[in-house]
This record gives structure tokens, sequence and C-alpha cells, in this order.
């Protein structure tokens, strides 16, 4: 069955990052450090026993884990394209790294979205297996050893992104200001993996003039820091989601926060007037709207 549980647990999972210092090195340490925590608590998590637990739960808990050690690959991939000054290629990580995070969140507030999330897996493999000629049997047989479910045909599920509440706006549609954070995290940095006319507008600008640097400065920007910095505050939310959930104990996430908070001060990637805006948009989320007042309304 398709799970992450029960299998032997480290104490420590063991990370080698190869890498060459071509961005902020107190930022470059301080992401190998996130990666290696939260390494170390993919490789406790994974020995537990969750059996008992209802079934939602069980299967949020499996896809947390699954996210988690999917984001410590995709930090991995950026740290080396980043080694290469290849900024614009790592964006797309974040981007990953964006989506496992928002995925896993909404796992955790809404359990059962978990079970419709796994169902998601029989129909998303009968349309792709169909796609590639794959005998229904050997569908069915996959589905039925991945869900643990016999016969397969039980399990009908629907669209992976329709699991999920539609498509990825949509999904956003319970955070502060959800067209902004759709543009920052995934629109924004999706450009070049998407190869959009955006980004070729944006690369013509960085190669003009170019003549011996011209895949240097096809590849450069000034995003690294960037970069670095949010795939590390995502690396310790899925850390301290993994000592919440599954009572982990990773006493390294304060000191890498710490890190953060003074590489910020210093490189000011996230400004307090940025911090301010952020706050007051959370803050009007909880705040009750006046009685018989549609949302248009506060708009004007």
């Amino acid at each position: 069955m398709l799970k992450f549980t029960g299998k032997p647990k480290h104490s420590k999972v063991d990370v080698n990052i190869q890498y060459r210092l071509t961005s902020d090195e107190e930022l470059v340490e301080t992401l190998v450090d996130s990666i290696k925590v939260l390494a170390k608590g993919v490789g406790t998590a994974r020995g537990a026993d969750i059996s008992l637990e209802p079934e939602a739960d069980r299967w949020m808990h499996e896809f947390v884990l699954g996210f988690s050690l999917l984001a410590i690959g995709e930090a991995q991939s950026m740290l080396l394209l980043l080694s290469g000054q290849m900024n614009r290629h790592a964006r797309v990580h974040l981007r990953s790294l964006y989506e496992y995070q928002h995925r896993a969140s909404l796992l955790i507030a809404k359990p059962n979205m978990a079970l419709s999330f796994r169902d998601a897996l029989a129909f998303e493999l009968r349309r792709i297996g169909a796609m590639m000629g794959r005998s229904k049997e050997e569908i069915e047989r996959e589905i039925s050893t991945a869900l643990g479910v016999t016969p397969a045909a039980s399990v009908v599920g629907t669209r992976e992104d329709k699991a999920l509440g539609g498509k990825m706006l949509q999904q956003m549609a319970d955070e502060p200001a959800p067209e902004i954070r759709y543009v920052g995290t995934f629109v924004w940095t999706s450009l070049v993996s998407h190869g959009s006319i955006v980004a070729l507008n944006g690369l013509a600008k960085a190669t003009d003039s170019s003549t011996d640097t011209l895949l240097l400065d096809a590849t450069r920007d000034e995003f690294g820091e960037t970069l670095l910095y949010h795939s590390c505050l995502i690396l310790l939310w899925f850390a301290s989601e993994l000592q919440s959930e599954f009572g982990v104990a990773l006493p390294e996430i304060e000191g890498l926060i710490k890190s953060l908070e003074s590489i910020n001060k210093r490189l000011g990637i996230v400004t307090p007037e940025q911090e301010a805006k952020v706050q007051e948009m959370q803050r009007s989320m909880k705040e009750p709207k006046p009685l018989g007042c549609t949302s248009q309304d506060l708009e004007r």
C-alpha cells in the first residue's frame, strides 16, 4: 500500500550536498542546514506507527511525510542549479516547494480531503494508463496494490485538482489576498519553466548587448538570495509540521529561524513594509464582516 510510515527509523539521515558558493554564504549554509534538519525529521517520522489513527488522519500523515521527502530533493536541486548560477532555472524548484507546502497545509487543515486525494490516484492511474496503452487488468492491479483495496473498481476517484478543491487559484481561496499569493508563488516562479512570452521578454533584456557572457547572462538573475530564503522557510515549515504531527524532536529549528531573521535584516529580502502588509491581510481575514455586508461592498 502507498505509505511512508512503519519503516525503519533513523535518528539521523545523512545529506551530502555538493555546492559552490555563488550566493550569500550564510544563506546557502542555512539552506543546507534546513535540508539536514528536515531529513532528520523524515528519518525519524517514517518509523511512526499510525495504524490505529482514523483513516483520514492516517492518510493525511502519509502524504505530509511524502511531501516532506519531495521537498528535500527539490531544495537539493535548487542548490545545484544556483551553484552554477542557473538562477532563472532554479525558480521552478521554489514553485514546486510552494506547491508541496500548499498541498500539505490543505490536508493538515482538512484531513478528510486526504481521502479524496487518495482516491484521485485511481482516477489518474486509469487516465494515464489508458493513454499509455496499458491493459485494464494491469492498471486495476496497480490501483489495488497502491490503495490496499480489492477490487480496485470499488474506488472511482476524480481528477487530482478537483479532489483538492479545483484549480490552484480556487484551492487558495481561503488565503489572504489569494490572487496576489497565487501570482507571487506560482505564476512568477513558473515563467522560465513554461517558456512564457513574459519569460522571453525578461530574457531579452538580460542578454541585451551580451557577448562572451551570453550564457551566464541568460541564466543568472538577482533573485538567488530570494530563492534561497523562501526555500529555507518552506523546509522549516515542513520540519515544524513533522515535529507537531509526529512528535519528532527537532530543536535545531529555532536556531535556524533566528539565523534567517538575522540574514533578512542584513539583506532586506522581505522588508518591514511587506511584512506589515501581510499581517494586515491576515488580520482582515479574521475580522467578521458587518452584518449584511458582501465582499463587493468591502471592495468598494
